[in-house]
């Protein structure tokens, strides 16, 4: 763990500088119009608040070994605190991820009706419910948890820490049952599925695009065969593919966590643990720091935007609207 902290630290601070500028672009952009927009600008913020939480608990870690008489216990605070912080906010990113997945995967399956269905009040709607859903589910995990100062004989001293209400195991046992075995399971499922589908679409609109080609030039062009639309659904299926990469030793962690005898914060295997969970806020900030990078080398209103907010374009920034189905 010594040397994942700092690397965490270095991420997560990388993360909270990317994701600013993912916010900042996209409300500069059309997301009080475009479903798309809208939906990466919630994943932007959700996955701000990640990283950020992420960057408290590694500092947090410091301070834990470089004041251990401290009045605060941090190991307290960080595990009962902020992890549980960090596994709030990356629900509502996993949900986030799901639907954009969801919509692009529809634009495919039934293109017809998926502009009424993801209209921007119903994705409004939609997220709006993902991040209330979520807080209420993790209202009762956090009220079974509260910050007091309590004497420690250890260190002579009054220490602010957290003490846990009785009703705690029952509630923890069934929040660990809906959000942490349940819900990652289903997400990751879920954005596979739509991830397969889009790839076959892609495949099959540049086929389509191939004969089409062939065949005549510029009358039988469609929309799911155009640039733009293939370059969105690009910018959705690698959003997905990296959420499955960093997503799936997290689902194995729970899994261990539930099923293994003594993977636990206190049991037989803490060592292990504890170097797992370090190692899963590594791929949080990593998962929730790198779609910048997709942004930029794929979509190019976003970069156009990007170089016009840093003063590295001209008047004349051409605009680009992302495609809806």
């Amino acid at each position: 763990m010594e040397f994942i902290t700092p690397l965490n630290i270095l991420l997560s601070t990388a993360g909270v500088v990317l994701n600013l500028a993912n916010i900042t672009v996209f409300l500069r952009q059309d997301w009080r119009t475009n479903n798309v927009t809208l939906t990466l600008l919630s994943l932007s913020i959700t996955d701000f608040l990640i990283v950020l939480t992420c960057l408290i608990f590694d500092l947090f870690s410091i301070f834990q070994t470089a004041l251990p008489t401290s009045t605060v216990d941090f190991p307290a605070v960080q595990y009962y605190i902020v992890a549980w912080s960090i596994a709030m906010f990356s629900d509502i990113s996993s949900l986030t991820t799901v639907l954009v997945s969801l919509e692009r995967c529809l634009c495919i399956v039934m293109p017809l009706h998926v502009q009424s269905l993801f209209s921007v009040k119903r994705t409004l709607t939609f997220l709006g419910s993902l991040w209330i859903l979520v807080g209420v589910s993790y209202t009762a995990l956090f009220s079974t948890s509260t910050l007091n100062f309590t004497y420690d004989q250890r260190f002579n001293n009054s220490r602010l820490t957290v003490s846990l209400s009785k009703e705690r195991m029952t509630v923890e046992t069934i929040h660990n049952i809906s959000n942490t075995i349940v819900l990652p399971s289903f997400c990751e499922l879920t954005v596979f599925v739509n991830t397969v589908v889009m790839v076959i679409g892609l495949k099959r609109s540049s086929n389509f695009q191939r004969k089409s080609t062939n065949i005549s030039s510029g009358h039988h062009s469609n929309h799911a065969s155009s640039p733009k639309y293939k370059r969105l659904v690009t910018v959705v299926c690698c959003i997905s593919s990296i959420f499955i990469a960093c997503n799936t030793p997290t689902v194995v962690f729970i899994y261990c966590k539930h099923f293994v005898p003594g993977f636990s914060y206190a049991g037989d295997y803490r060592d292990s643990y504890a170097a797992s969970m370090y190692s899963l806020f590594l791929l949080y900030a990593v998962n929730a720091s790198v779609n910048f990078f997709v942004y930029v080398s794929l979509n190019r209103r976003f970069r156009d935007k990007l170089k016009e907010i840093l003063g590295l374009s001209g008047s004349g920034v051409p605009q680009f609207n992302l495609d809806k189905c």
